[in-house]
């Protein structure tokens, strides 16, 4: 039995720090783990320019802890009036890491999103020739499509086309839920840039962990958990050791006073477990050994960026109660309990 593991320094190409006092709250259970990692723009103010992802990532590195030393990216987030020039201009310069797809309405603060992709094919095929990657919210949000089904109608018209129309631009299909979703992936991956990352909360929960003997604001998040086949298949493709699949977390924060209440925030908040967590789902599907390209390998080869050279350990030690909330002001953000015995060390 494998008491011990050591692996490269992982990246997460997905994670919402937030801003403010949040950002400080919880980047520190991010940096210490993670070499780079994507900080999403759907901020108060989305990150649509250079210069506001200038000021986010300045932001980033002020309250990043001292002798921590890693790479915040930053996508620029899509809107139907995204300057081509603005776009490609900054990522040539560093400011931009890829453009952020959300629907208008599919997540939070993604009221400035998109109403209709092919509104984006233009930008899209010069982000294919400048080599900028596309992030998608891969969700159709439409009053006629259930929420549970969101996903699956998105892989079935705008991902089957998307690939379709532009086989060269790199894409990540982000935090996969549906069986649907990963086969597309799995299926296209020698025909098209294209890849999809996983998060933790993804490969343990189900549509009835949530509802089950009422509604569990702590996994309420979207895209929806769904069914248990769904999260077969999803902890498969995980730990599959396949090169299409990687880590994202899209850990998200929100304060307890937004998340429970007759209005809660959709997220979760999985930071600080994330690593020990995936590793517990690894060692469960006995693919221990395909957990350090999932997390440090394949991502940052689908991005074509090197891989980390120091690396983190993870020991197997009885199972320990982590702080359950982290205080951000007056209030708090609860963090995901799961049960593991892997701690970083």
């Amino acid at each position: 039995m494998i008491r011990q593991l050591s692996i490269r320094r992982p990246d997460d190409w997905h994670v919402h720090l937030r801003e403010g006092e949040m950002l400080r709250a919880v980047l520190p259970a991010h940096a210490t783990v993670y070499g780079r990692f994507v900080a999403m723009p759907n901020l108060s103010i989305p990150v649509t320019t250079r210069a506001l992802a200038r000021a986010y990532r300045a932001g980033i590195f002020v309250a990043m802890p001292d002798g921590v030393r890693a790479e915040p990216l930053i996508p620029c987030y899509l809107t139907e009036d995204t300057s081509v020039e603005e776009l490609i201009a900054g990522h040539q310069a560093g400011d931009f890491f890829g453009a952020k797809f959300y629907p208008v309405g599919a997540t939070t603060l993604s009221r400035a999103g998109v109403r209709d992709i092919r509104r984006l094919y233009p930008l899209f095929e010069v982000m294919q020739k400048h080599g900028v990657p596309l992030l998608m919210h891969g969700e159709v949000v439409d009053d006629d499509v259930d929420f549970y089904d969101r996903e699956r109608v998105f892989v079935e018209t705008s991902l089957s086309d998307l690939v379709r129309h532009f086989p060269e631009l790199t894409m990540t299909m982000e935090h996969l839920t549906t069986k649907e979703a990963v086969d597309f992936v799995a299926d296209h991956q020698h025909c098209s840039r294209l890849a999809g990352s996983i998060t933790l909360h993804h490969l343990l929960l189900t549509c009835s962990d949530m509802l089950n003997n009422g509604l569990r604001a702590d996994y309420f998040c979207y895209p929806l958990v769904k069914t248990a086949s769904d999260r077969a298949a999803v902890r498969g493709a995980a730990t599959s050791g396949r090169a299409c699949y990687f880590l994202g977390t899209d850990s998200a924060p929100h304060l307890k006073s937004q998340k429970y209440c007759a209005t809660a925030k959709a997220g979760i908040f999985t930071a600080p477990v994330s690593l020990p967590g995936y590793a517990a789902v690894f060692e469960a599907e006995g693919a221990l050994e395909n957990l350090e390209g999932f997390a440090s390998i394949y991502g940052a080869e689908h991005y074509g960026l090197p891989v980390h050279e120091d690396q983190i350990t993870l020991k197997k030690t009885p199972v320990q109660n982590l702080p359950s909330e982290l205080s951000v002001d007056a209030d708090a953000v609860r963090v995901f309990s799961t049960p593991t015995e892997w701690h970083i060390v």
